[in-house]
């Protein structure tokens, strides 16, 4: 290998060290739209569990939907299994295909309107009722979850799958 590759690549490690901390998302789909996550760090230490539930075409509770698409409605449950507090830094949306036509980020501020909190103390479960997706034609909203625990960022990707 060159100098100039090999410090190249050097570089390219030290960015990613420095952007996110190594992580491991062990996934498990009990069907087309439903799964559960748990999110660790490489070193095995359980950070966030994860539990997505399909609720339907139409949401639940006292929810009026802003708009008259059809749409595919989610419970989602983030759970924090460590023994630190964890803290929600942004979430970012993208289409598996297409361009999203709305907000593509949420920061701290947005995340609380969202969650009521950008935080989740040890053994804390915090539901977000009606998450919902819909699209021109069958596509998956992958929402990335930023979070920080102690000095550690992590991602974890939060799909919604679309199905007219």
């Amino acid at each position: 290998m060159s100098f100039t590759r090999g410090l190249a690549y050097a570089l390219l490690l030290a960015l990613l060290a420095c952007s996110e901390s190594a992580q491991r998302v062990d996934t498990t789909w009990h069907n087309q739209r439903d799964y559960s996550l748990v999110l660790s760090t490489l070193a095995g230490e359980a950070v966030l569990a994860v539990e997505v539930t399909y609720q339907g075409k139409k949401p639940q509770g006292a929810f009026t939907p802003t708009h008259d698409h059809d749409t595919d409605y989610y419970a989602v449950h983030l759970t924090n299994l460590c023994d630190d507090v964890i803290e929600f830094k942004r979430i970012e949306y993208y289409l598996e295909r297409g361009a999203l036509k709305s907000r593509r980020e949420k920061n701290a501020f947005g995340i609380e309107q969202t969650y009521g909190q950008t935080s989740l103390i040890p053994g804390e479960t915090v539901l977000r009722q009606n998450a919902r997706v819909w699209a021109l034609k069958d596509n998956t909203l992958h929402r990335e979850l930023h979070l920080q625990v102690r000095d550690q960022r992590l991602t974890v990707d939060i799909p919604l799958v679309y199905q007219r």
